[in-house]
This record gives structure tokens, C-alpha cells and sequence, in this order.
């Protein structure tokens, strides 16, 4: 099976011209997203809680994240939405369970399944 790569270039060939590369991401350990998160990192232009998260919330974010990257950067961003909505400044289990119950109840509007949801 050809890689990604070559495959979007044969396929695709201006698409890929504007794109220029492919990063496929490894799966991190729940100790690099445990470390991550105590860190407080966050996707460039989310901004939570300047505060340090409780453990209860770490693990329930890598619980739901499942160690992948881009549900985590996903997770993140909803979570700052809901902290915004309801005039929050503390992230909670809570907070971490509302924020992927909406973004499951959007990908479910547009007709697609939630990869964290389908891992329970």
C-alpha cells in the first residue's frame, strides 16, 4: 500500500501543491498528556483557567481522549467554549463531560459519528 504521501500526489496533484506536507501524529502515553496538561498547554488561541487542573480532571481528559492529540486540541477548545458560556473560571469534571457531550451532539448534526463516544 502506497504511504499517504504518494497517494495524495497522484490522486490530487493540485490539492497537495497547496498543502506541501503530511504529518501524521503517534499516539501519546498517558503520561505525556498527563504532563501536557499540568503544564496547562493548550491549542494556540484557547485560553482556560490560569489556575492548575484538579488530577479528576486531568483524568477524565485523557479518559476521554483516549491518548489521541487532535481529540485532546478538540476537547480543549470545547471546554474553553463552555467555561465562557456559563460565566465559569474553574475547570471541573464537569466541564470536561459538557464539553464532549457538545461536541458529540455537533458531529451528530452533521452526520457523524464522535470517535471518543464510539470507544465507551
Amino acid at each position: 500500500m502506497a504511504p499517504l504521501k504518494e497517494t495524495l500526489r497522484e490522486q490530487c496533484p493540485q490539492f497537495f501543491s497547496r498543502i506541501g506536507f503530511v504529518h501524521e501524529f503517534r499516539s501519546l502515553s498517558d503520561a505525556d498528556l498527563q504532563v501536557l496538561l499540568e503544564q496547562r498547554w493548550a491549542p494556540v488561541g484557547i485560553h482556560l483557567p490560569a489556575a492548575s487542573p484538579a488530577p479528576k480532571v486531568i483524568a477524565a481528559e485523557i479518559r476521554l481522549t483516549r491518548d489521541n492529540f487532535r481529540l485532546l486540541a478538540r476537547l480543549l477548545t470545547q471546554m474553553e467554549r463552555v467555561l465562557a458560556i456559563n460565566g465559569l473560571e474553574t475547570l471541573s469534571v464537569d466541564v470536561v463531560e459538557t464539553a464532549r457531550e457538545s461536541r458529540h451532539r455537533a458531529n451528530l448534526m452533521r452526520g457523524r459519528p464522535d470517535p471518543a463516544m464510539c470507544a465507551k
